[in-house]
């Protein structure tokens, strides 16, 4: 990815993941809503937490630039709070650089993980998935 806003940055050049992201979100809206609705049947299993939430962004470090994601998150919490109101707690993000080859984040931290774009990129199946494979 080519940082900054150019003609050859990645602002201008992910078309074709925006669109992904905007074709599948149908479908992790409804896998959200199936899991929030079949553990609410389970008093002790979900609780009310505060209303934070965290965005954490990954790509691999060598040549890639979230100073144009960072410096446009100002504008993005302003929309979003017009868009929820009051009554939404505040939103964090953070850049987290490496490869999805190897742990990114701690055990047992992430509630909800979304990848659009990655699956095309693995150049090797995983040993464990071979083996399941129908």
């Amino acid at each position: 990815m080519k940082g900054g806003v150019g003609e050859t940055s990645y602002a201008e050049n992910s078309f074709i993941q925006l669109n992904l992201i905007r074709m599948t979100k149908p479908i992790w809206v409804e896998a959200i809503t199936k899991l929030i609705n079949y553990y609410s049947t389970f008093p002790t299993t979900l609780a009310m937490a505060d209303l934070d939430y965290q965005v954490l962004l990954n790509d691999l470090p060598a040549g890639n630039d979230f100073n144009p994601v960072f410096r446009s998150l100002a504008g993005f919490q302003e929309k979003l709070k017009k868009e929820l109101g009051s009554g939404s707690g505040p939103c964090f993000f953070s850049g987290v650089p490496g490869s999805f080859y190897h742990r990114l984040f701690p055990s047992k931290s992430l509630h909800f993980v979304h990848s659009s774009t990655s699956l095309h990129w693995l150049s090797q199946v995983y040993y464990y998935y071979l083996s399941n494979i129908c």
